[in-house]
């Protein structure tokens, strides 16, 4: 209806049957699930060895908060968040195969994936959100066979 904190209502309003309506602006409006801001870095190094070469990825992402429509409300934001994500990779000197393992969110840190539209009710706001795994971690083999 146009009423809510930060509308910007054009027009005249329109009478439906559902009750009067009133037409909204989104210029300057970003796309929702879009920050403003993020960051994301990676650092590899790779150790050179007869048997084979071991190489350690370190990667670091910070994501500013996004809200999850065109309407930014307190009730669609989601938080900023950030994430840690670790890989040691064993790799053949023949190139055959190769070990690796990883830890992904390695703090196990909160994070959204999205925010999903939040619901104004009369006495409270409820919000909901998509949020990023949980600590997982695990080994990888693989092997080539020609």
């Amino acid at each position: 209806l146009g009423t809510a904190t930060g509308a910007q209502p054009i027009g005249p309003q329109i009478l439906t049957a559902t009750g009067a309506q009133q037409p909204q602006s989104v210029r300057g409006a970003a796309l929702p699930q879009a920050p403003r801001n993020k960051f994301a870095i990676n650092v590899n190094y790779t150790w050179n060895f007869g048997p084979g070469d071991l190489i350690l990825s370190g990667s670091y992402i910070w994501k500013d908060e996004s809200y999850a429509d065109i309407f930014q409300r307190s009730y669609n934001r989601a938080p900023a968040w950030d994430q840690v994500d670790l890989r040691a990779t064993w790799r053949s000197s023949n190139r055959r195969y190769q070990i690796i393992a990883y830890v992904r969110n390695v703090f196990d840190s909160l994070g959204y994936e999205a925010a999903a539209t939040g619901i104004p009710l009369s006495y409270a706001t409820v919000s909901s959100y998509a949020l990023t795994p949980p600590r997982t971690f695990g080994i990888e083999v693989h092997y080539r066979f020609n």
